[in-house]
């Protein structure tokens, strides 16, 4: 799969649909490692973070980090005082862990974690909370052995890339209780049809002119929905059908 020119023009587009399109892990996994090094990173990590700590459900992890720094966090319970993700509750936004310590005032523990992240090899980090409807809540990281120049826009590429990656690690977890989300609507293909038109900001008309179908018969398809759905407003109709699985980024993208 190629993941295009990424540092320089990327078509994010493009990128997002190839993300996208995997049909394992193990090819989510080399998009996203060619994604990290063509960012100027060495490593990456995608992971879940209300899941982390709670071994009877079956958590996010997908990495090319080496395992030995992986074995220790869990072993040492890092993820009770982890300072990047103390520090993500203050931001909410893309981090530079070179940041940390001008927005959290790190205590011992929080130290200790980052000394052991240098002592395994890694000068810098960049991640990426996710959030997504009707997910726990995720993060993107990329990993480098020494110092990285990651500009602005690239900063708003991982911002955009992370959601869609995570969301397509969760298909390939089915214990994952993103699948525990969904529910059994039955909506006819027509309907379906135009929940995606919807969810990619169409009008009525502008999907009946799409669909081949007048602006009345489109209102009516989504008003069924809404109602199948048990909200008023279209926002909150695409939030939905989010939530419980009935659309994905794939296809509103």
């Amino acid at each position: 799969m190629n993941a295009g020119s990424l540092r320089g023009e990327l078509d994010l587009s493009r990128f997002a649909r190839n993300l996208d399109s995997c049909t394992s892990l193990s090819q989510l996994d080399d998009c996203l490692a060619q994604y990290a090094t063509r960012s100027g990173f060495r490593w990456y990590t995608l992971q879940d973070i209300a899941l982390l700590s709670d071994e009877s459900l079956r958590a996010i992890r997908l990495t090319n980090y080496p395992n030995a720094f992986w074995e220790q966090y869990d072993r040492c319970g890092y993820i009770r005082f982890d300072p990047i993700l103390k520090a993500l509750e203050h931001t909410g936004r893309v981090l530079w862990w070179r940041d940390i310590p001008n927005i959290i005032s790190l205590t011992k523990k929080q130290a200790r974690v980052l000394c052991e992240a240098d002592r395994a090899g890694i000068k810098e980090g960049v991640s990426a909370p996710v959030r997504l409807p009707g997910h726990h809540h995720g993060l993107m990281t990329l990993i480098s052995d020494q110092r990285v120049e990651f500009a602005d826009q690239e900063r708003a590429w991982l911002s955009f890339i992370a959601p869609i990656a995570y969301e397509v690690a969760a298909r390939f977890h089915t214990g994952h209780p993103s699948h525990q989300r969904q529910l059994e609507i039955d909506l006819s293909p027509r309907q379906m049809e135009c929940l995606v038109l919807v969810a990619r900001g169409k009008s009525d008309w502008e999907a009946g002119q799409i669909l081949g179908l007048s602006e009345q018969t489109v209102h009516r398809h989504v008003e069924a929905i809404r109602q199948k759905l048990g909200v008023r407003r279209r926002t909150q109709l695409v939030v939905k059908a989010l939530h419980c699985g009935l659309i994905s980024y794939r296809d509103v993208l």
